[in-house]
C-alpha cells in the first residue's frame, strides 16, 4: 500500500471486529500492519456478500506483531465513501492544527478542493409498504430475485452522503466545487451486481457514454430525482471545466 504511486484510500469491513478498516497510502507509509499488499485490501473491499467470500489476510508489525483481518466489501456500511475522501484529504492536508479556535477550518478547507464523486447508478425498483407489511424475515433478504434490505440500506447510504456533502459545499459557499454524475432509473436486470455477460456490460457503457451528454444536475432529497441545474452545461461539460484548474476549480464556477 504505501508504494502506490497516487495516495489513495480503500474502505473496508471487518466481520472479526465489527466495524469499518480502512487502508491508506499515507497510513501504511506511517504504520506497517497497514501496509498490506494492494491485492489482499482489493480483495476484500470487493468481497460482497453472498457473491464473493470474505478475504482473510495477515500482516506483520514493525516489533514481528501479526494483524488478522477478516474482511467484507466496504459498500456494506460505506457505499458511498465520498465524504471519507473529503475528510482525510482535509485532514491530512491541513496547514493549521484543527481545534475549538478554527471551527469553520473544514468550511475554509472547501475552497482548495475539487470532488467528483462518480455514482453506480440508481434503479428503477421499489416498493409499497401496503405490500411489504406482510413480508417475513425471507422476504426482506430474498423477494423476485431482489433483497429488498440490502438495497434499500444502499440507496439510504448513497443519498444520504450525496446529500450531505452537497448541502456543505453550499453553505461553504463552493457549491461548485462538488461534481456528482450519477445515472438515474436503470433498470434493474442491467444493474445487478453479477450480471456480466457481455451485452449487459456494453449496455452498461452505452449508459455511461449517454451519461457525459445528460445536463448537469443536483438530487431532489424530496423525490430522488434529478433536478436540472440552469444553463446547458453537461456533465462533460463540466468534466472538462473542472480540469482546467484541478486545484480551484475557478474555470467550472465561473462557466455556472
Amino acid at each position: 500500500m504505501k508504494d502506490t504511486l497516487s495516495e489513495i484510500l480503500i474502505p473496508t469491513f471487518d466481520i472479526k471486529l465489527m466495524q469499518p478498516t480502512y487502508f491508506s497510502t499515507r497510513e501504511a507509509r506511517n504504520d506497517e500492519s497497514k501496509n498490506a499488499y494492494v491485492r489482499d485490501v482489493l480483495r476484500g473491499t470487493s468481497a460482497a456478500p453472498t457473491y464473493f467470500p470474505p478475504h482473510f489476510f495477515k500482516t506483520i508489525s514493525e516489533n514481528g506483531t501479526e494483524r488478522n483481518f477478516h474482511l467484507v466489501d466496504g459498500g456494506v456500511g460505506i457505499n458511498n465513501p465520498t465524504h471519507l475522501a473529503i475528510f482525510h484529504s482535509l485532514y491530512h492536508h491541513r496547514k493549521q492544527p484543527i481545534t475549538n479556535c478554527n471551527h469553520n477550518y473544514l468550511g475554509e478547507g472547501c475552497k482548495d478542493l475539487l470532488v467528483l464523486s462518480l455514482g453506480t447508478g440508481k434503479v428503477t425498483k421499489s416498493y409499497d409498504a401496503n405490500i411489504s407489511r406482510n413480508w417475513g424475515l425471507i422476504s426482506w433478504v430474498f423477494n423476485d430475485f431482489h433483497a429488498p434490505i440490502i438495497e434499500i440500506v444502499s440507496e439510504c447510504s448513497n443519498d444520504v452522503v450525496d446529500y450531505n456533502i452537497s448541502s456543505f459545499f453550499k453553505a461553504s459557499g463552493n457549491h461548485f466545487n462538488y461534481l456528482r454524475v450519477q445515472a438515474y432509473n436503470i433498470q434493474s436486470d442491467i444493474e445487478a451486481l453479477d450480471n456480466t455477460v457481455n451485452t449487459n456490460m456494453k449496455k452498461l457503457r452505452e449508459i455511461g457514454e449517454r451519461l457525459l451528454d445528460v445536463p448537469l444536475s443536483r438530487m431532489d432529497i424530496e423525490t430522488g430525482r434529478p433536478i436540472t441545474l440552469q444553463g446547458e452545461m453537461s456533465n462533460k461539460d463540466a468534466l472538462i471545466r473542472c480540469d482546467c484548474d484541478p486545484f480551484h476549480g475557478m474555470a467550472w464556477r465561473k462557466a455556472i
